[in-house]
């Protein structure tokens, strides 16, 4: 009696202990399925029937597109042609060709084989393929892009089109650099003048010839290199105010339809931000 009772025991306290594991098992987060594995796992459920919960599945897979996932054509094209089924079966023509039209957008030569997929489904398809074949081929050719013109303020010196641009750091730099050798050439120019003094005797004690192989020495070696650079930095300012120069962009975005029985009315946002 007293062995049963040990093995009855013993029986009492590992069931829990089982439970308790099966339960940890149960909580671990599962990782989200594939987009190749999550198509399959829709098709079946649309082969089997469960044409509902099929259609929630390639809704969620048309989201994820929609919100950039990197997807192979095929395999997205896939997911979306048979989204698009689904409405056109459960009589939503309309909802139907918007679905086949994302498609065809993409991929104008887009065929669906019979095999595949019904014949109405294969009809309604071509349809929509060859009223987006007619659109292209009556579009006009669009006029070669012109950018706009950078604006005159571009040209300005001192950092002032860079402090424009609201790029303050690239301002101090080209204005503190031209500031600066502006007043080296001013400062070099008049000590050439003061250099050049025609009072007797000369302030430094220099002869005549002394005076001007001086003075041709700083004015061509110093000065005017000094005010090239100038020049030059200013030039090298303007070309980076026209390169940094963008019309403002305003916000594009736009609501998408996200077809779900279990949620109706639900929209999703994409463009840029």
């Amino acid at each position: 009696m007293l062995t049963w009772i040990l093995i009855l025991c013993g029986v009492a306290f590992a069931a829990p202990e089982g439970r308790t594991q099966g339960a940890h098992t149960a909580l671990e987060p599962q990782q989200p399925l594939s987009f190749a594995d999550a198509l399959e796992l829709a098709k079946k459920h649309y082969f089997a029937g469960e044409r509902e919960r099929a259609k929630n599945e390639l809704s969620d897979l048309q989201v994820r597109l929609l919100m950039g996932e990197e997807v192979p054509w095929d395999r997205s094209a896939e997911a979306v042609v048979y989204l698009g089924e689904i409405f056109l079966l459960d009589g939503e023509s309309g909802k139907a060709r918007e679905i086949f039209r994302w498609v065809l957008d993409r991929d104008p030569e887009y065929l669906l084989s019979p095999y595949a997929h019904p014949i109405e489904v294969v009809g309604e398809f071509g349809l929509v393929r060859e009223q987006v074949q007619r659109e292209i081929a009556n579009q006009p050719i669009p006029p070669p892009f012109r950018p706009e013109p950078a604006p005159a303020w571009t040209a300005l010196p001192l950092g002032i089109p860079q402090f424009a641009a609201q790029r303050p750091v690239q301002g101090i730099l080209y204005g503190g650099t031209q500031l600066g050798l502006a007043a080296t050439s001013a400062g070099l120019f008049l000590s050439i003048d003061r250099l050049n003094t025609n009072a007797k005797p000369h302030p430094l004690g220099l002869s005549p010839d002394q005076m001007a192989a001086r003075a041709n020495l700083q004015r061509f070696g110093v000065q005017w290199p000094v005010t090239m650079a100038f020049y030059g930095v200013w030039i090298a300012s303007w070309v980076d105010a026209r390169g940094h120069w963008r019309e403002d962009q305003k916000v594009q975005a736009e609501l998408i339809w996200i077809p779900r029985s279990d949620a109706p009315g639900s929209f999703g946002v994409a463009g840029r931000f």
